[in-house]
């Protein structure tokens, strides 16, 4: 019988960092200003929001077309390709009405029209497993005001808007069959795997979409060793540029092919 073979590296898989936000559209900002003012006004009023209160200012095209570009058309979390209409949601990072585990917690309806709180998410990530879940390291600093200090809340969940993920996720996968790329938490807090269990990145799924690159990834890899055994530009050149056509961040799972490549040592070949 043989024994299973285990590839792993210190690098990282990750939900790639965004490029830094774009403006909100102008048309949704007077939007949200106006609907967020009759937010406030029922809730000083002592009425509990409901659904139909959050009016869907982010449902516009002009909002899930800025962010989609913003996230050069992939899922924020999985970091797949996403069609905008079937496939797509406009993601609110802390939850609108509500936080799972926390009955008494009213959600952030505060910032449900808050640009800054907007990602662009496939509907697996954001319906089947994130959902309302937002859970903190320190619970009893958790705000539930609009005047409450924001700073004060240490999220578990990862935010790709302004965090590096690779500093909390990394990975290992399997070659001795089948190729499946999972992903682990490495950081003292448990960020990183609490990131992948809220999101389901260690579904099967995604391990092998993920594992089903290696092919072609290990293929650039030794063409990159071929062409420096030999000492042959051509081939050295050919190499780098493939590599930096995968590693470019408009291409899915362009995280974990950065992270690939680091792996082997080629990290000066890898796309800004």
């Amino acid at each position: 019988m043989k024994s299973r073979k285990c590839c792993s590296s210190g690098t990282t898989l990750k939900m790639i960092k965004l490029d830094a936000r774009p403006s909100a559209p102008r048309a949704f900002t007077q939007r949200a200003g106006e609907l967020l003012v009759k937010l406030k006004k029922k809730v000083a009023e002592g009425q509990a929001l409901t659904k139909d209160d959050i009016k869907r200012s982010w449902s516009h095209d002009d909002v899930p077309r800025t962010l989609r570009a913003w996230h050069n058309e992939k899922c924020c979390y999985c970091e797949r390709k996403r069609d905008p209409a079937p496939e797509s949601d406009v993601e609110h990072f802390r939850p609108k009405l509500g936080v799972t585990g926390f009955p008494a917690h009213p959600g952030y309806w505060w910032l449900s029209h808050e640009w800054n709180n907007f990602l662009f998410s496939c509907k697996r990530c954001n319906q089947k497993y994130k959902g309302n879940h937002f859970p903190l390291r320190e619970e009893e600093k958790r705000v539930d005001t609009p005047d409450s200090d924001l700073a004060l809340e240490e999220p578990f969940l990862i935010n790709p808007a302004v965090e590096n993920p690779e500093d909390f996720i990394s990975y290992r996968w399997d070659a001795e069959v089948d190729i499946l790329v999972k992903p682990y938490g490495v950081d003292d807090e448990c960020r990183g795997s609490k990131t992948i269990e809220i999101l389901g990145l260690d579904q099967p799924d995604l391990m092998e979409e993920r594992g089903a690159l290696m092919l072609t990834l290990r293929g650039i890899e030794m063409e990159m060793r071929a062409g420096q055994y030999r000492g042959c530009k051509m081939i050295i050149d050919r190499a780098k540029n493939r590599i930096k056509a995968e590693t470019s961040s408009k291409t899915p799972f362009s995280g974990f092919k950065r992270a690939f490549f680091r792996a082997q040592g080629l990290r000066e070949y890898i796309s800004d």
